[in-house]
């Protein structure tokens, strides 16, 4: 049933559940979707979401032994290997706005600083 939900989030391995820092778990995964600020590189097949009692047995998996196991050994990323995804979404250091790249096709938006 775990399995069911990875493979229909296109997760390979620890480093895709979690942020690029290592910090926390993407929260795209905890609802049950895939994140909209990446591209999965590797080519998958469509798998149906799974059923309502699959999702409960993720979010426990995720809460009691994933996190768990992450307490104990903090992820460190690998600077050699790249990430299974591609994000598509980059900040300006010097400006507020937010890009957007797909397929080479390239879209602006300003962020609104609210603090």
């Amino acid at each position: 049933m775990i399995n069911r939900c990875r493979l229909y989030l296109n997760i390979i391995s620890l480093y895709d559940l979690f942020l690029y820092n290592g910090s926390a778990i993407h929260l795209s995964y905890l609802s049950q979707e895939y994140p909209p600020s990446r591209r999965p590189m590797a080519h998958w097949p469509a798998y149906p979401k799974p059923p309502k009692q699959y999702w409960v047995l993720w979010a426990h998996f995720l809460r009691n032994h994933v996190l768990l196991y992450h307490a104990a050994h903090p992820l460190c990323w690998n600077t050699h290997n790249k990430p299974n995804y591609r994000n598509i979404f980059f900040r300006h250091r010097n400006t507020l706005k937010l890009y957007r790249i797909i397929d080479q096709e390239v879209s602006e938006y300003r962020v609104n600083r609210s603090y």
